[in-house]
Parts: structure tokens; sequence; C-alpha cells
């Protein structure tokens, strides 16, 4: 998403300011590539942040939970089936 917000702005920036096509489209597609790699590196950043979070989160949680009490559920629902009525 990134990379195609680059592309964006840098041929809009190209087409505003009256470069001709060629350069305008060579430097926007030289953008989307930067911000592409850029989107790439921040999305992963991102997600060790979250993945440390909810770890961190998790051994807190079981930290203190009281012994014998598990995250399953009390009871197990199935789904209804439903039956035709006349």
């Amino acid at each position: 998403m990134l990379g195609l917000a680059g592309f964006i702005v840098a041929l809009l920036s190209g087409m505003l300011v009256g470069n001709d096509a060629t350069s305008t489209l060579v430097r926007a597609l030289l953008a989307m590539i930067v911000c592409q790699l850029v989107g790439i590196v921040l999305g992963a950043i991102g997600k060790s942040v979250i993945d440390d979070h909810l770890n961190a989160r998790q051994a807190a949680r079981a930290a203190v939970a009281p012994v014998g009490v598990s995250d399953e559920p009390i009871i197990e629902v199935s789904p209804v089936e439903e039956s035709e009525s006349a």
C-alpha cells in the first residue's frame, strides 16, 4: 500500500511541475519500489512488536492465573441443526 502511495505522489508532483512523461514515470516507478521496500520493513517491525506484546501478555496472564484454571471453555456448544417442519 505504501508503494502505491509513493507512486501516486511522485506521479502527481511530476505532472504538476511539468516534467515530461518519461522522467515522471521513471521517477514514480523508483519511488514505488523504494516505498514498497520501506513498507515491507515497517510491516515486519510492526508484526514483531505485536508478537512480542502478545507473548508477554500471555506469559503475564499465565503467571497470574490460579492453579487448575485454564483457558478451555467450560461448555462446548455445537450448532443446532434445523429440521423441516410442515
